[in-house]
């Protein structure tokens, strides 16, 4: 689920919800992926324009339950948040450059 709103023309917020399950847990590929059972994540997102610039804050969310990767360590349940902070410059409607840091907190 995904709500959006523009605040003005060059602000903009991004609220998105996940929720996934893992049925088949012999499918390596989709283990990678969920790393659970079921996870969850809720995405909070800021966008801000100024000319050429895009300024973009994101944070996120996570919680799994059921690791598939922490047998026998009594972790059925992660907490994740992740923050990040990316910068584009758009040198043409084709090309633009961009720059990002993420900082991730486990189990916080």
């Amino acid at each position: 689920m995904e709500a959006a709103h523009r605040f003005t023309e060059n602000d903009k917020v991004r609220f998105i919800w996940e929720k996934k399950e893992l049925d088949n847990a012999d499918n390596r590929s989709a283990k990678n992926e969920i790393t659970a059972k079921t996870t969850q994540s809720f995405i909070s997102q800021w966008n801000h324009a100024y000319k050429n610039w895009t300024f973009i804050t994101e944070h996120m969310y996570k919680e799994g339950a059921g690791s598939f990767y922490s047998k026998g360590l009594n972790k059925d349940k992660r907490r994740e948040h992740s923050l990040a902070e990316r910068i584009q410059y758009e040198l043409s409607k084709e090309t633009s450059l961009f720059v990002g840091e993420q900082l991730d907190f486990n189990n916080s």
